[in-house]
């Protein structure tokens, strides 16, 4: 086994330059984004920032550890033997590091592509705030319009049934006008057929007295008494007077 595999500088300081190649294209990436695009509603964007945060906060580890190792192996150089120009040499490549990684931190700070970032959350926030009013303009018109029909509906209905009503209290009406009528022609009805009862009796009355007054006739007929005979003619006198009396 080799001394660089088991120095753990050599270890972080493959990872610190695996990553700063890969997060200065991150960082080059998101800048392109912000320039370009509507970073707010950007999934590719949210990404790229997302990477390029994650790559930062790993090489500041690396680098935190790398800083620890030298600073142990500055205490006892001899026993690590380790050289002081290599030490040296560590100590640039971790000032190297940093600065790289410090520069990247600065230019995501820059007021222009912050600024950027913040006006375009303004604006998906304003056109979202536009639309939720469109929307809600559009539940009250429709709630306006629900509300009309319903009250038209309601009226409607209110004039139907008061229509109703008035066909009913028209019908009532007629119904007990013609209850009346049929009392009045209920009452007429027996009045006439009691008159038709009186008058049947006068007719057999008059039927009875005609009867007796022809047998009487025929009587007188048959003798041949001139008293007789005026008696006759004034039973027949007394018949017609009997006959106008009751026909009247």
């Amino acid at each position: 086994m080799t001394f660089k595999t088991t120095d753990p500088f050599f270890l972080l300081k493959g990872e610190i330059k695996k990553l700063l190649p890969s997060l200065g294209a991150h960082y080059d990436h998101w800048e392109e984004l912000i320039q370009t695009t509507n970073t707010a509603n950007n999934d590719e964007f949210s990404w790229t920032q997302e990477e390029l945060l994650k790559g930062i906060k790993d090489v500041n580890w690396y680098c935190n550890e790398l800083e620890v190792t030298i600073n142990k192996v500055s205490e006892n150089p001899d026993h690590y033997k380790i050289d002081q120009d290599e030490l040296t040499k560590r100590k640039k490549f971790l000032k190297k590091s940093k600065a790289e990684i410090g520069t990247i931190q600065k230019k995501m700070k820059n007021p222009k592509l912050i600024g950027k970032v913040n006006n375009d959350k303004k604006k998906l926030l304003l056109t979202k705030k536009k639309q939720d009013n469109k929307y809600h303009r559009l539940d009250e018109a429709i709630e306006m319009d629900n509300q009309r029909f319903i009250n038209e509906e309601f009226q409607e209905q209110e004039l139907i049934e008061k229509e109703q009503d008035d066909e009913l209290d028209a019908i009532h009406g007629t119904i007990t006008r013609v209850k009346e009528m049929g009392n009045v022609i209920g009452e007429e009805i027996d009045e006439h057929n009691k008159m038709l009862e009186d008058l049947s009796d006068d007719m057999d009355t008059a039927k009875g007295k005609l009867k007796s007054a022809m047998r009487k006739s025929k009587k007188l007929l048959n003798s041949k008494d001139r008293g007789k005979m005026c008696t006759i003619f004034i039973l027949i006198i007394i018949l017609v007077v009997l006959l106008i009396v009751v026909f009247q």
